[in-house]
């Protein structure tokens, strides 16, 4: 799958991620109280304290929860409402916090179940070794390959999935999430669980992503060192709104934001 040339952001292009006014609730509780926000593109982050609704967000933008409230933009067009798999046909890539890959699988078969989404015959069509199917398979695995090799795991391709070390399954997740060519990509907690060192070469690969495929990424993250050294924007939240958005000095800087993670100082 070639990867698509940078474009030039212009006043009429849409942002690639946009919030408006946004609430969910969970009975009595407010998951998402009026969140509004927006993302033009680049690297931008979501983070704040447990519980202040960053991967809330990631699953109203997924289709994964309805909120009761607001609107949700993805390249201009409104998602709420749509399943899953129809917004993943807009251009919306995502990883979860807890890996959601198969263990008996291969690599390169975990990576294809993402390519799958994208055609929603694939998978019924190979079942039943259609002939007409079989050219569109082997283009979809010379896909998979592809984003394989962008991610320096192209030599695992044939690897059972069980026994490889975590950090290479996050990066197997992420071409899952690439390989259905995205032009949003969530990232939930990518750096979740990885030792110092493999969050640094972690943060590499996001960059790489970013520009080799030209997609807008955001990452719900709590490890700061990553967020500082890859974001060109941060976002905060808390108790389910948008209290600082910036580059990351100027968050870090940020009364509001201090009181937030510290407390008030008494």
């Amino acid at each position: 799958m070639a990867s698509r040339a940078p474009t030039q952001a212009d006043e009429r292009t849409p942002p690639a991620l946009e919030a408006d006014d946004v609430q969910l609730r969970f009975g009595g509780i407010r998951a998402l109280d009026g969140l509004s926000l927006r993302v033009d593109g680049g690297i931008c982050a979501v983070v704040g304290p447990n519980g202040a609704g960053k991967s809330t967000l990631f699953n109203c933008v997924s289709g994964l929860y309805r909120p009761q409230r607001g609107a949700v933009r993805v390249n201009g067009t409104d998602v709420l409402g749509l399943p899953p798999h129809r917004i993943s046909a807009l251009g919306v890539g995502r990883t979860f916090q807890n890996l959601a890959l198969f263990p008996r699988l291969s690599v390169i078969e975990n990576v294809l179940l993402g390519a799958y989404q994208r055609h929603a015959d694939g998978l019924v069509a190979c079942a039943l070794h259609l002939r007409r199917q079989r050219r569109h398979e082997r283009r979809l695995r010379a896909e998979a390959y592809e984003v394989l090799e962008r991610l320096e795991l192209a030599d695992l391709a044939e690897h059972d999935a069980s026994g490889l070390p975590f950090s290479v399954l996050k990066r197997v997740e992420i071409a899952r999430a690439l390989v259905n060519g995205p032009r949003l990509l969530l990232l939930d907690e990518p750096a979740a669980g990885l030792p110092h060192g493999q969050v640094d070469e972690l943060g590499g690969y996001i960059s790489a992503v970013r520009r080799d495929f030209d997609v807008a990424i955001v990452l719900v993250e709590h490890h700061m060192g990553l967020v500082m050294s890859i974001s060109d924007r941060v976002i905060v939240l808390n108790l389910g709104r948008c209290i600082a958005a910036g580059t990351a000095d100027e968050v870090s800087a940020d009364p509001t934001v201090i009181e937030a993670y510290l407390g008030a100082a008494r």
